[in-house]
């Protein structure tokens, strides 16, 4: 009974600590191998003398700060007041410690990992779950399908979602990429990196598989397609990302190396323009000559080290979010919103007015106004091309995308853990209506046609503005009845 007692508390202080250290190492320097380090941390810190090292102090404590770090956004941005519960369970198992010497094998510290834990399985469960049911109330609504049809998505992995969509009205498809996680660990090829839809049937077919995609667009004048795309497993000597131009029949008519030296990176942008197309991979930015096909990497002063996220374009400045932790918030700033005059290759203005910044942009059609939403926190502002705040809007809490419609009557915004397309009357701001069209939206976008497409734990659904239900109070509750069941 003593060895398996002691068995034990040596395996939850392993657990507690390798969390603690693996997790943030891992996801915050964006190469999650770093994780690995948290398991000899983890097993050398058993022994008393070493870990009073300051080496280990020092790897440990930057691993559990960058982990409480990245639990304040998913904890609080999932849970909201709810995740009021996390810190109450922190404080009740110090008290039962206290009161009781239960887990006095595990330090204060190390007794913020459980509640954690159970926090981000409740979240994983909760909030990202689209089970068949749900997913099939979409059809129920007016102006609503789903086009991938039923059993595209993973209900339980949000690695499945849509990440990346182009519409070709002219070819009758929509292209668009999955968010692929799980063969990142393994030296293979990314299968369907590029997947086709056929929008009249719903058919998924692979457009284009070797490598994953962190970026999409199209070239509105000619239907080229432009893609950002990381490591090709079955060439071990191909570039690791690269900028890849396909012809609008999907022949690859160029392809440009960034020369970048990981297969880890998570964000890209490509805006395309008519003569040069600017491409974006986290902090690094490039030029590409559509005619000369030279790619240029440039470097923005005084822009710092922080990834970009989401973007608009007002010629000559690239507007958007750039992302950055919310502990260094004082120094750099957490996902603040950056003017770039890309004439002048220069940050020439940034705006940030709370703890956790902002999320996504969207140009409002025909009125020198911006819009950005918060995700974290309910609301967002509209903003002048000057970065000049001129007013809030009330975009609910949990808003990850937003987008005005072609004729600038509706921005759109979607709930990503209530899993509503909600459209807000663009000079009111009232939400006007609002459809049900899966959890965990990972992105919106809008067709020349004005047609809306959304990649969502239900796959990509499609919404009609003119036919989608008014505030239709009761279709609503089926679709979120269904989610409940």
């Amino acid at each position: 009974m003593k060895k398996l007692q002691n068995a034990l508390t040596i395996s939850l202080q392993l657990l507690c600590d390798l969390f603690l250290v693996g997790f943030g190492l891992g996801n915050d320097f964006g190469f999650r191998p770093l994780g690995s380090i948290g398991i000899a941390v983890a097993l050398l810190r058993l022994d008393p003398r070493i870990r009073k090292s300051p080496l280990i102090f020092t790897v440990y404590w930057l691993g559990t700060i960058l982990t409480l770090d990245v639990s304040l956004l998913l904890v609080f941005g999932s849970l909201y007041y709810r995740a009021v519960s996390v810190p109450a369970a922190f404080l009740l198992l110090l008290l039962i410690r206290a009161k009781t010497g239960w887990f006095r094998f595990l330090t204060p510290v190390q007794l913020t990992a459980p509640p954690i834990v159970i926090a981000f399985v409740f979240v994983l469960f909760a909030e990202r779950w689209c089970p068949d049911s749900r997913c099939a109330a979409i059809n129920d609504q007016p102006g609503c399908r789903t086009l991938t049809g039923s059993g595209h998505v993973n209900s339980l992995s949000p690695s499945s979602i849509p990440l990346f969509m182009v519409e070709r009205p002219e070819r009758g498809d929509v292209l668009f990429s999955n968010r692929q996680e799980a063969p990142r660990m393994g030296n293979r090829l990314f299968e369907n990196a590029i997947l086709r839809l056929d929008a009249a049937t719903g058919a998924v077919t692979p457009w284009f598989a070797k490598g994953e995609v962190i970026a999409l667009a199209r070239d509105e004048n000619g239907g080229e397609i432009y893609a950002i795309i990381q490591k090709n497993f079955k060439d071990e000597n191909a570039p690791n990302v690269e900028l890849v131009r396909f012809d609008a029949d999907g022949a690859v008519a160029d392809r440009e190396s960034l020369n970048l030296p990981r297969a880890t990176y998570t964000l890209g942008i490509i805006v395309v323009l008519d003569r040069t197309v600017i491409a974006v991979v986290e902090p690094e930015f490039y030029v590409y000559d559509k005619r000369a096909r030279e790619i240029k990497h440039v470097r923005i002063a005084g822009k710092g080290n922080s990834p970009v996220y989401k973007t608009v374009w007002t010629p000559p400045y690239l507007t958007g979010v750039f992302c950055a932790s919310p502990l260094l918030m004082p120094v750099v700033g957490m996902r603040q919103i950056m003017k770039i005059d890309m004439r002048e290759m220069r940050l020439e203005k940034a705006y940030r007015d709370n703890l956790f910044g902002y999320y996504d942009v969207a140009l409002a059609p025909g009125r020198k106004r911006l819009v950005a939403s918060r995700f974290l926190l309910p609301g967002g502002i509209m903003m002048d091309f000057d970065l000049k705040k001129v007013g809030n809007v009330p975009l609910p809490q949990g808003t990850r995308e937003i987008e005005f419609t072609k004729d600038g009557k509706y921005l759109l915004s979607t709930g990503f853990f209530d899993g509503m397309l909600y459209f807000m009357d663009s000079e009111r701001f009232d939400i006007v209506k609002k459809v049900f069209v899966g959890k965990a939206a990972r992105v919106l976008t809008i067709s020349a046609s004005g047609r809306i497409l959304v990649g969502s734990g239900c796959g990509v659904v499609e919404v009609d503005p003119a036919t989608a239900a008014a505030k239709s109070d009761d279709v609503n509750r089926r679709a979120v009845g269904a989610s409940s069941r």
